[in-house]
């Protein structure tokens, strides 16, 4: 079975009555001068590009009907997930054929240890840390939490990327003002928190034809073949659900995970050259930009409008973030595109990189 994350929409509220405000915390001067250098640990990805789709969930609306609207709701959820779903899972192993977490941990040290800057705050040492086998918590030194996705139908790549830094020594307060009392989360924790992110170029979604209809067909028959290469006959677990896949693919809409199997094979061409230099140009950008962002003093507002920072030769823009909860957040995009790719609510990993949390997980149970 493949392993799922369900990725929720994060709000802050901290209490009914408190104040919106935003996640980046930015550092003092006065801070920036004690910290000086300092290591970077970036947390170990496990999860490798997930591959991410939308999840039906029909829980809320049926509750008022009892348990049989919620066992109804649930059956109907089943069926309208599992083609996304086994796409997903699909595209996740043929990513990580090419494209495994390690690599990408690898290049993001080498992109980190090659980010330079004349800010008060440089980079010392930068090491891996493993969340799932050292639970320490870190002092002194800036940790850095990475997340890959594809795109719904495989048109693009994000990779986005947390930075914060603690310190025993010194408490954090808060540069922002409330009309009320502070909310409790701004309190404590750490002195710095920012996030980068990097919008991957796009690649077209082509117009269904039939022939494409018929490699999906064949593709999603593939799929079904067990062990020894047979397919499940009417009556057998797994006939129906074939069934109404295969039906699903001929008809005349070219669905976000169908497309999904056609578009993300650019990506994986000539031993995923394209997606390994996208991922690279990411690395390069995001260590730029924490190293920079982690030098800057300046308090954001959550009233204000997005400021262009740079555009870049080939028409990518940097924006910084004016307004709500995610105000100071630095954002790379491609040159306006008129193309905006969506990101489900729901990633699948590959069969891999699901078998390397479950080893370290063994191998922490085994270690207490």
């Amino acid at each position: 079975m493949k392993l799922i994350f369900l990725t929720a929409i994060v709000f802050v509220l901290a209490a009914c009555a408190t104040e919106p405000y935003p996640n980046k915390r930015p550092l003092t001067s006065e801070a920036m001068e004690l910290i000086g250098a300092t290591d970077v640990v970036v947390v170990e990805n496990n999860t490798g590009i997930g591959v991410t789709w939308f999840a039906q969930d029909s829980s809320a609306s049926s509750a008022q009907f009892g348990l049989i609207g919620g066992l109804t709701s649930a059956i109907m959820d089943a069926i309208a997930n599992s083609a996304p779903s086994a796409r997903a899972s699909r595209v996740a192993d043929d990513i990580s054929e090419d494209l495994v977490s390690n690599s990408l941990n690898a290049s993001f040290v080498s992109a980190l240890e090659a980010a330079e800057g004349d800010g008060t705050i440089s980079f010392s040492a930068v090491s891996l840390r493993q969340p799932i086998t050292s639970k320490e918590s870190l002092n002194d030194a800036i940790e850095i939490l990475t997340r890959y996705s594809m795109a719904e139908d495989g048109s693009a790549i994000r990779v986005s990327a947390t930075a914060t830094y603690a310190n025993t020594a010194m408490q954090y307060v808060t540069p922002y003002t409330f009309e009320s009392s502070v909310p409790k989360p701004e309190l404590s924790g750490p002195l710095y928190r920012n996030t980068i992110v990097y919008n991957s170029k796009t690649f077209p979604v082509p117009a269904l034809t039939e022939t494409m209809k018929q490699e999906l067909v064949e593709a999603l028959t593939e799929s079904f073949r067990d062990a020894n290469g047979d397919l499940p006959v009417e009556g057998e677990d797994g006939f129906k659900k074939m069934k109404r896949q295969i039906e699903d693919a001929q008809d005349d809409t070219l669905k976000k995970y169908e497309a999904l199997v056609f578009v993300s094979q650019a990506w994986l061409k000539e031993d995923a050259a394209e997606l390994t230099a996208e991922i690279e140009k990411a690395h390069a950008f995001i260590a730029k930009y924490i190293l920079r962002d982690i030098n800057s003093s300046n308090v954001p507002s959550l009233e204000g409008v997005d400021e262009l920072v740079e555009t870049l030769e080939d028409g990518r823009v940097v924006r910084l973030v004016g307004s709500g909860f995610s105000t100071g957040q630095i954002i790379s995009s491609p040159g306006d595109t008129g193309v905006f790719p969506t990101y489900g609510n729901t990633t699948s990993i590959s069969d891999r990189e699901r078998e390397k949390v479950k080893q370290l997980r063994a191998a922490r149970k085994s270690g207490s």
